[in-house]
């Protein structure tokens, strides 16, 4: 299988957007999703995955979920969502793994440095999951392939 690969980095660059963004506001913007979103519907398509675009509806549904009980943020579910039209069936489970691991890692570093510092704003602010996200799916991305 010829899998060309001269979108990833326009994946890599807007997985780059959402991470600052998410880390400096606290907020994916709209317009990174939908590029990631255009994107992975051309993978769909080009690939053949076509099983894949059923991906982001158990996302967004699990998300809404969790954002109901204040555990996740809208903007993260539908990150998630977008990268998941490019992330295997098989590599999704995975994903999601290296995502919770390292989203707790980051967690437990803000509180260490909370702690270390005595500033609260390191906890208050909350966590940037943006960040996680990205580098999971990059990572459930580049399995897939």
């Amino acid at each position: 299988m010829n899998i060309q690969l001269w979108w990833l980095p326009f994946i890599a660059t807007m997985a780059l957007v959402a991470s600052y963004q998410d880390i400096r506001h606290r907020k994916i913007p709209n317009g990174v999703v939908i590029v990631i979103t255009l994107l992975g519907v051309f993978f769909v398509f080009k690939q053949g995955r076509y099983e894949q675009l059923a991906m982001p509806i158990p996302v967004l549904a699990i998300g809404a979920l969790l954002f109901y009980f204040n555990i996740m943020a809208a903007g993260d579910s539908k990150l998630l969502a977008a990268y998941s039209l490019m992330i295997s069936p098989n590599y999704f489970p995975l994903t999601v793994f290296i995502i919770v691991s390292a989203g707790g890692a980051l967690a437990i570093s803000q509180w260490v440095v909370s702690q270390m510092t005595g500033n609260a704003n390191w906890v208050n602010k909350g966590v940037p999951y943006g960040v996680p996200i990205c580098l999971g799916s990059l990572l459930g991305i580049a399995a897939s392939l």
